[in-house]
Parts: C-alpha cells; sequence; structure tokens
C-alpha cells in the first residue's frame, strides 16, 4: 500500500448510512410536495441537484425515508439491469426511496467529492457482491463492510479538486446545450405552433383546416421512410470503449459502443431514434449503432418535413396516456401539421446551425469525460501522484491518452 495511505471499510468513515423509503402510494397528500425523492434510475455516477419526483413533509414523516445532507453518497441497492451498485453524489439535501442506501460521510476524515470518485472505480466490484433471485441486488451489511483504501484528507481533496475540474467543465456545456436547445424549442412553437413564421401576416388562412394555405395535418406514418437495416447491438454487447457509438431507448445519450462495422448507421442525414417503451426521442446527427431493444429509428422521405423540424415536431407529441406500451404503432398514427416547404426550409437552414453547435458541445463533454475518465484510476491507484503540479499531471494525460487513442478510429471525433 502506498506511504499514508490505509484500508477502511466504508461503514467508518461515515457519521451515517441511511435507507431510502417509500411514502404511501394510498395518500394523494404524501406527493407532489418540494423534498426531492431519488429512485434509482436517477443514480448514474452523476450530481444530483434535483428531481422529478417529489414528497411532502407529510410524506417523508410517514415513512421511512430520511432528510440526506447535501454531499451524500447515493448508492443504487437495486434495479433493472446494470442499475444495482451505481453512484451519485446529491448536492442538495433529498431523500431517496428504499432501493438505494446512502452514505454520508465524516468530513474529518473523508472528502465527500473524493468518496464519490472513489466509489465509482468499485463499481465493478460491486457487481459481483450481488445476490439473490431473479434480480440480483446488494446486500446493505455487505456494502458497509466494503473495503476501500484511502488517502490521507488532503490528498482526497486534491485528487477530488482535479476530477471535479472535468466535471465542472462538462456540467458548463451541458447547460450551453440546454440553451441552445430551448433556443431551437421556442422558433419552432413561435413558428408552427403559434404560427408566427417570418412573413406569416401577408399568407391567409384557410378556413377549414384553420392553418396557412397549402398547410395541412398528415399521419406521422406517412412520412417515415426506410434506412437500412442493420445489425443491433444487444446490451450485453456493449463496451465501454469502441469506435462507433451505440444509440439506444435509454435516458443516456449514448450508452456504450461497438467496434461491429455491420452495425454502423451511417447515411447523410440526421437520424431520429424513438424509444419504444420509455418514449424518448434522441436527434443523432453522426455515424452510429443501434441498439436492439426498442429502438425505432425515423427518417423523413418528405422534403417538407424535413429532420430538424420533424424531431421537434414529435417532441411536441404526447404519448404518456399509453403507459407501458409500446408506443411506435400509436406514434405513427398520430396527426402532426405539414407546412410549406418554404417555411420548413428556412427552419431547417437555421436549426442546423444550432444543432451543429451542440454537437461541438457534446463531442468536447466526451472528450473530457475520457481525459477525466483515463485519470480517475490512476489517481487512485497513486499511479499518477496529484501534488506534481498541473503541467505533469496534463503531460501524463496526454501520454495516457495518446496510448489509448485509436488509430483507425473514425467515429471518435463524432463522440458524445
Amino acid at each position: 500500500m502506498r506511504e499514508g495511505w490505509k484500508e477502511v471499510k466504508l461503514e467508518d468513515l461515515c457519521v451515517s448510512v441511511k435507507s431510502g423509503g417509500t411514502p404511501s402510494t394510498k395518500r394523494s397528500d404524501f406527493y407532489g410536495g418540494e423534498i426531492p425523492w431519488i429512485k434509482t434510475k436517477e443514480v448514474n455516477f452523476n450530481r444530483i441537484y434535483d428531481s422529478e419526483n417529489k414528497i411532502t413533509e407529510l410524506g417523508l414523516k410517514n415513512s421511512s425515508a430520511k432528510l440526506i445532507p447535501a454531499r451524500s453518497i447515493i448508492i443504487a441497492m437495486y434495479g433493472n439491469g446494470d442499475t444495482a451498485g451505481r453512484c451519485a453524489i446529491n448536492m442538495i439535501p433529498l431523500s431517496t426511496n428504499q432501493a438505494c442506501s446512502n452514505f454520508t460521510f465524516n468530513e474529518k476524515i473523508a472528502c465527500p467529492e473524493f468518496m464519490f470518485y472513489k466509489i465509482t472505480t468499485h463499481y465493478r466490484d460491486f457487481v459481483h457482491l450481488k445476490s439473490g433471485g431473479a434480480q440480483n441486488n446488494l446486500n446493505g451489511r455487505t456494502l458497509k463492510d466494503f473495503k476501500v483504501e484511502i488517502p490521507p484528507l488532503t490528498t482526497q481533496r486534491k485528487i477530488a479538486s482535479i476530477l471535479s475540474a472535468y466535471d465542472d467543465l462538462i456540467e458548463n456545456n451541458l447547460k450551453r446545450i440546454a440553451l441552445l436547445e430551448e433556443q431551437a424549442q421556442q422558433t419552432y412553437e413561435e413558428w408552427f405552433v403559434r404560427l408566427k413564421f417570418p412573413g406569416h401576416e401577408s399568407v391567409a388562412i384557410d378556413a377549414v383546416s384553420g392553418l396557412p394555405e397549402g398547410w395541412e395535418k398528415v399521419k406521422v406514418g406517412d412520412l417515415i421512410g426506410k434506412v437500412k437495416s442493420t445489425t443491433k447491438i444487444k446490451s450485453s454487447e456493449i463496451l465501454d470503449k469502441g469506435k462507433i457509438p451505440v444509440i439506444d431507448q435509454s435516458r443516456t445519450f449514448i450508452k456504450g459502443f461497438t467496434d461491429n462495422n455491420d452495425a454502423l448507421i451511417n447515411i447523410k442525414e440526421p437520424i431520429i431514434v424513438f424509444g419504444d417503451h420509455t418514449r424518448i426521442l434522441k436527434f443523432v446527427n453522426f455515424p452510429f449503432a443501434r441498439g436492439a431493444d426498442g429502438t425505432q429509428v425515423i427518417l423523413s422521405k418528405n422534403e417538407r418535413m424535413p429532420q430538424h423540424l420533424f424531431y421537434f415536431t414529435l417532441l411536441d407529441i404526447d404519448l404518456s396516456n399509453y403507459h407501458y406500451a409500446r408506443h411506435y404503432k400509436f406514434l405513427k398514427d398520430c396527426d402532426i401539421v405539414l407546412p410549406n416547404k418554404k417555411e420548413a426550409v428556412e427552419f431547417e437552414a437555421l436549426t442546423k446551425q444550432i444543432f451543429d453547435l451542440i454537437l461541438n458541445l457534446q463531442t468536447q463533454n466526451q472528450l473530457l469525460k475520457e481525459a477525466r475518465d483515463i485519470l480517475l484510476p490512476r489517481l487512485m491507484s497513486g499511479m499518477i501522484d496529484p501534488w506534481a503540479g498541473t503541467e505533469k499531471v496534463e503531460e501524463q494525460l496526454e501520454n495516457e491518452l495518446a496510448m489509448a487513442a485509436e488509430p483507425e478510429g473514425e467515429y471518435n471525433s463524432k463522440k458524445q
């Protein structure tokens, strides 16, 4: 073991380890309050600032859920697929459901940010600790007894600051992406929902349809063209690294990678990916491979409905009432507005510029993630000295990136 480092049980580094809980679903006054309530699907090696799920003070009081202090580490104890073992750090006080275990560290001996990155490196170890029947779970006692090697507190903080710098840049880019997407969304609504497109004052409105003359309503399915069939990548076949990004129906934009060239979708037009189960829409403007489970690809065959416009039009469709059904057949049966070619082409040109900027930011984020993920295990193992100075750390990182780079990786510059 490196000098000054020591092996400690996770529980011995904490002031508390608490499980979450779920208020009774029979009480509507337990839900919809102000307290964020995290489920395991939101735990994905990330910082958590809020949740779409909320409970009330009354719900918190009448359940086993607890209010967890900010900068605790949340570990998913069970869940479908690869969920169990993932972790997150909460940036605000919040609560979780019973599928999460929440570690609040003693900051006199353990830096919470360092422990977040440290626990991230042990995900594979946690996977091997799973036990159970149809759905393998983590055991709370086993997790508390799990031993980690940690350096002195000052070194923990130094390592955390280096790695956090990458995540800060990634978050800033994500904020910029959100603003660009909002700009494009607002333009879509102004032009095609409120019908205030450039020159609308001089366009007559059809008395029957209520639409500008030449516009019409059509079925989504009537606009969808064919995309050449390629091999679909199963979840079990997705790699952490590879030449071709894999896009599936999950919330994560890029699920992973593959080196299977037979799976490549590479056409001149962007592709819209629709999750048959999740209803999630993704706009993909780079070569990719398609995930196997419930992933539909959509390409317009009508020049009056170019891809950027098609994407925002589909985003405007509400399929939430169909719950857990396969949604693609319902999507194709929906009515949407088909504008004149002039307005469609103008909108396409405008939004393409925005999405090109978004792609550049996403590419930057992928490179930042790669750099962080190379540094992470090396800082945690002592291979890279965090006190060597910024220039020395960057020099070592550049060497590592050069060694890891794939000369033939034509899609590396297109990753998100």
